[in-house]
């Protein structure tokens, strides 16, 4: 009886370490293969994982426009990407018109592929936000989490078409810890070579993003 004891207690203790390894393996890298492409939009990755997509425009000026991109839990709004858009000065004739949507709130990646440009990312820099629990309530609550590190992408979103070329944005993404963390992020863009050092425009638009994550 004791050996048969031993036995069954080696199989619950094993069982249980194979599942926490599994949960730990699962909460590090929180997209599967066929989402870990890079050639699908961010607003139709969330969709694809998270079922729903839909996006609010928190704010816009000329110069920022700042996105919630979020997907429906239980019938509740959870933001999945924290957008910090920060556009040029000049907004070229050619595009002019899809950029008058993107004021009025269209999703930029899907309005542009829908008017048929082709879409390409440019890195700046990939990161993780500090963890500052008071200054960046806001974007917590968005998400419906706690304190937590936050993972973000920048960079450059350039539009071509008719061998044209044009930098449309810098974009800021600052993704939920379910969807998008630090690990996801480098398996996401393995294949680029990211800058690892900050640079003086890199900086600057962090300082923007920091704001832009304390208020409303």
């Amino acid at each position: 009886m004791r050996k048969i004891t031993k036995v069954f207690l080696f199989i619950i203790v094993s069982s249980f370490l194979i599942s926490c390894n599994t949960t730990t393996e699962q909460e590090s890298i929180t997209l599967s293969k066929k989402l870990l492409s890079t050639k699908l939009l961010n607003s139709e990755r969330i969709k694809e994982k998270f079922g729903s997509y839909d996006i609010d425009v928190l704010s816009h000026t000329n110069k920022v426009r700042i996105s919630n991109l979020y997907s429906f839990e239980e019938g509740t709004k959870v933001t999945r990407t924290f957008a910090v858009v920060n556009y040029p000065e000049q907004i070229d004739s050619s595009y002019a018109a899809i950029h008058s949507k993107v004021i009025k709130g269209a999703s930029i990646g899907r309005i542009f592929k829908k008017n048929r440009w082709s879409i390409v990312k440019v890195p700046l820099y990939k990161g993780t936000i500090p963890t500052k629990l008071k200054e960046f309530s806001y974007v917590y609550d968005l998400m419906s989490i706690q304190k937590n590190a936050l993972a973000f992408y920048m960079y450059d979103f350039h539009i071509q078409k008719d061998g044209n070329d044009y930098k449309y944005a810098t974009i800021t993404e600052i993704y939920h810890p379910q969807y998008i963390n630090t690990k996801t992020l480098e398996l996401l863009y393995k294949e680029q070579q990211i800058p690892i050092k900050k640079t003086p425009q890199v900086n600057q638009i962090l300082n923007i993003v920091y704001a832009k994550m304390q208020s409303k």
